[in-house]
């Protein structure tokens, strides 16, 4: 195939090869043998009518299809930057990138592509804690770079060089669906580090994630950016590694953040140098580093919050729950952190989003050198005090949040009775002074 036939080919749409990059684009038009209005499969490439794609995306003979990459992926580009619909679906398959060979996806010559659909395995029910099935093991080369709207399912996506460049997911438009899914990096260097989302490009949602990396190297983090709007339930883990994160994002929050082995220099290093917010709901820290690195004198108390659950019924002498019972909670320093009535079940709920039912214990920040805290203890609960239901007594009470063996705050769960008071009330009587007793 001569140059001029290529450069051609490389500005239609479907299947083409262009140099050493296959690339996909537009599920509505045909070459290469694509199906018309269908989106783009692995067995799909691998059975192109182009010679050049089908030759350098492999199917290999297994029990679970495995194609092998011979050349660079780009989907949803070309050097027109086109823009066209274009989808990746695929399930219950391995796809092995040469070492020098990478993968772009939503990346277009001209610009970045919004309408890059990537659907790899299947999601088991809705909403943001779902389940995952059928997934797609992937053995990326150099670089990765994906952006577009990436929906990965029960994935492992693993950045297989050791001296692989950074592996990127920073969906185009704020997207991403990521769930039940494993991310690795077994690169040692500065550059072996996960980038996941953007001060502008936030990943939509993160649920059960597993994430590793072998960076060893006190410059590196696992995440070298972490921002989603909603994350839950994430893992990380490696060995001699500087941190689980290492970011300079402005807003970032996690809930169920467990960090496991040897941090060089903290569980989270925070090397911003504007006003930051970041929410930890539930954190579980390593225990083998400290919580934070110093972090610079911007990072005021409030900046870094750590959010624990509060489960809280009001019940009667019978243990039922009493409805309309006011509940008040504030900090030692006087904040309002929940005012509410408990409903049909004696139970109440505060907060939003990550955050709901949850109570902020610990305030992390730091003065440029050192790295300190402050306890929000002990924090003043006041039952039926406002809004008082006079059936029912009146309660007050000041607590610490508890802490276990190692010093780690826990959730906390209490049932606080207000039954009424017991006996019939006594009749009141007046005596003249020095009638008492009476006779």
């Amino acid at each position: 195939m001569d140059s001029l036939v290529r450069a051609c080919l490389a500005l239609l749409m479907g299947y083409t090869f262009a140099g050493t990059t296959i690339q996909i684009y537009d599920d509505n038009d045909a070459t290469g043998g694509h199906a018309v209005g269908q989106p783009h499969t692995a067995a799909e490439m691998a059975a192109s009518t182009d010679p050049n794609v089908a030759a350098n995306w492999v199917l290999l003979a297994g029990n679970i299809p495995k194609y092998r990459s011979l050349m660079n992926v780009r989907v949803a580009s070309s050097t027109g930057g086109q823009t066209n619909t274009t989808t990746w679906t695929d399930q219950d398959a391995i796809f092995d990138f040469d070492n020098t060979r990478t993968i772009s996806f939503g990346v277009a010559a001209g610009g970045n592509s919004p309408n890059a659909t990537l659907n790899w395995g299947v999601k088991v029910g809705s909403g943001n804690r779902a389940g995952a099935r059928n997934g797609v093991t992937v053995y990326l080369g150099n670089t990765t770079l994906i952006r577009g709207n990436p929906n990965l399912y029960a994935c492992n996506l693993v950045q297989a060089p050791v001296g692989g460049g950074l592996f990127q997911i920073v969906p185009t438009t704020g997207g991403g669906d990521i769930i039940g899914c494993t991310l690795g990096h077994r690169g040692t260097g500065g550059t072996a580090q996960i980038v996941f989302g953007s001060s502008a490009q936030a990943v939509n949602n993160v649920f059960n994630l597993n994430a590793w990396s072998n960076v060893a190297t006190a410059s590196a983090g696992i995440f070298s950016t972490f921002n989603c709007t909603n994350a839950e339930e994430v893992h990380t883990g490696g060995n001699s590694y500087s941190s689980a994160i290492r970011s300079a994002q402005s807003t970032l929050s996690a809930k169920d953040l467990t960090i496991h082995g040897t941090p060089l220099v903290a569980d989270i290093v925070c090397n911003a140098s504007v006003p930051i917010t970041w929410t930890f709901v539930r954190p579980h820290w390593s225990g083998n580093a400290p919580k934070f690195n110093p972090m610079n004198a911007g990072v005021t108390v409030g900046s870094v919050t750590e959010y624990w659950l509060l489960d809280t019924k009001i019940v009667n002498s019978a243990g039922s729950g009493v409805s309309g019972i006011s509940v008040v909670l504030t900090d030692v320093l006087g904040n309002t952190l929940i005012n509410t009535t408990t409903d049909a079940n004696g139970r109440i709920s505060f907060g939003s989003g990550l955050t709901l039912n949850a109570v902020p214990v610990m305030d992390h920040y730091g003065d440029g050198v050192n790295y300190l805290t402050r306890a929000r203890s002990p924090f003043l609960a006041q039952v039926n005090v406002t809004n008082t239901n006079l059936a029912y007594n009146k309660i007050a009470f000041p607590f610490t949040w508890p802490t276990d063996a190692n010093g780690n705050f826990e959730d906390v769960a209490v049932i606080v009775p207000i039954s009424p008071p017991t006996g019939s009330p006594t009749t009141w009587q007046e005596y003249e002074l020095g009638a008492w007793p009476p006779a």
